[in-house]
């Protein structure tokens, strides 16, 4: 009963109460050390609430910027990857060219003679099976193509054009079984007709007879009788010889020396003088002569070794001993 009639005591009172206790802290701080330790207590003890209050919100503070950091760190690793793989593509393409410039240096380093012009072609098809060996090329009657030029890469005859078109020409493989080429072996000068077997790796002499000197590694180079293909470009190296009992003549294979299979880019060749050549103007020995000095250009260790040296120059030579045409090369003075 007696609570249900109890006042409180005014706000007044209780103000008055509470100033009284600060001044007599205010007085008494500094003054008492009791006063210092407790208030040290409290102080350490607000600390500790303080911090117990504030670890939650830390350690989502904490998990938050990891989170954003890891973030951060995949976003980065996608565009350095993406910028690698950007960079990756253009030093792909940086090689093709290139390696394609090198191609074309070294293609435009093939010898030619006075009488001879050449223009760079390129391969836009190839049509290579059991049944056909031919390119389509991009150049044409406009690029004053005919039909019978002949084709070369830097490592020798690649084969003739077959038709033209305005801008484009169609070539004939020397592997395809149509074509058949005069050649001569560069080592007795024995001559023969080498022939295609639709196989880009293989060509085939049927005419010689056995008693011809010929053997396996013997170098095979255009004669240039008929006027259709230069003399002395390599076409081929011989691989096999077979000899039968029932047959007078050999079969000899031969491995082409273009790399039929991989072909870009090509040289057309020109040339003027007489369109018929004979053997009388074009003996073994003009022919040896012209070859010699042929192979040490088309190679291209040859070439690149020429290219770095731009003050050296090229002189034919013949040694009594062998009676064998050389390249010599001396430095300009």
């Amino acid at each position: 009963m007696n609570s249900l009639f109890f006042r409180p005591q005014s706000l007044g009172v209780r103000l008055f109460f509470a100033v009284l206790f600060s001044v007599i802290l205010i007085f008494t701080d500094g003054r008492s050390q009791a006063v210092k330790s407790f208030r040290n207590i409290l102080e350490s003890f607000s600390i500790s609430i303080y911090y117990v209050a504030s670890t939650p919100q830390m350690a989502l503070d904490s998990f938050g910027r990891r989170f954003i950091d890891s973030e951060k760190l995949l976003l980065e690793n996608k565009n350095l990857k993406a910028l690698l793989r950007e960079k990756n593509s253009e030093l792909l393409k940086m090689q093709n060219l290139k390696a394609t410039n090198d191609r074309l240096s070294i293609l435009l380093g093939s010898p030619i003679k006075e009488d001879e012009l050449k223009k760079v072609t390129k391969v836009i098809i190839s049509q290579q099976n059991k049944e056909h060996q031919q390119l389509i090329i991009n150049k044409g009657r406009l690029n004053n193509v005919f039909i019978g030029q002949p084709l070369i890469d830097e490592q020798g005859i690649v084969g003739q054009v077959i038709a033209t078109s305005e801008i484009s020409s169609r070539v004939l493989l020397i592997s395809d079984s149509s074509s058949s080429i005069p050649v001569q072996v560069l080592r007795s000068n024995v001559r023969a007709l080498l022939d295609g077997n639709d196989s880009s790796n293989e060509l085939i002499i049927k005419n010689l007879t056995k008693d011809q000197d010929i053997k396996v590694g013997d170098l095979l180079v255009t004669s240039g009788i008929g006027g259709r293909f230069p003399e002395g470009y390599p076409i081929a190296t011989v691989t096999e010889i077979e000899s039968s009992q029932t047959s007078p003549f050999l079969m000899v294979k031969a491995k082409p020396s273009a790399s039929l299979n991989h072909l870009d880019y090509l040289l057309l060749v020109w040339t003027s003088g007489d369109n018929v050549k004979t053997i009388d103007t074009l003996s073994p020995e003009n022919v040896k002569q012209v070859a010699s000095l042929r192979s040490n250009f088309i190679s291209p260790l040859h070439y690149l070794n020429r290219k770095n040296k731009n003050n050296a120059k090229w002189v034919v030579y013949k040694e009594e001993k062998k009676d064998d045409i050389n390249i010599k090369q001396e430095q300009v003075q």
